[in-house]
């Protein structure tokens, strides 16, 4: 399903004003991404797990991994909230509120 995404995604980018971009080796994701910025990702869940584990393995050698490990404990925890019913954030973020 994932493949079949990919091709409708580019086909509506080439229909539309968007820029598109492809990594072929897993090993340079992480500097693609901080040089194209994309505002939207499509990939298999090994893309975004190569991309934590080197943010991890930076703030852990910086030392900084306890700050970015509460930082993912708190992003998780508020993902899970945004889907339980009832649920209203008080913070001022644009789009999140339900």
């Amino acid at each position: 399903m994932a493949h079949v995404l990919g091709r409708i995604v580019e086909i509506a980018a080439a229909f539309a004003p968007v820029r598109i971009a492809h990594v072929g080796d897993v090993k340079n994701v992480t500097a693609e991404l901080g040089a194209f910025r994309p505002t939207l990702i499509l990939g298999v869940p090994r893309v975004f797990e190569k991309v934590y584990n080197t943010a991890r393995t930076r703030a852990q050698l910086a030392a900084r991994g306890r700050i970015f490990d509460m930082a993912a404990t708190t992003a998780i925890d508020y993902s899970r909230a945004l889907d339980t019913a009832g649920f209203h954030c008080p913070c001022r973020i644009p789009g999140s509120h339900r």
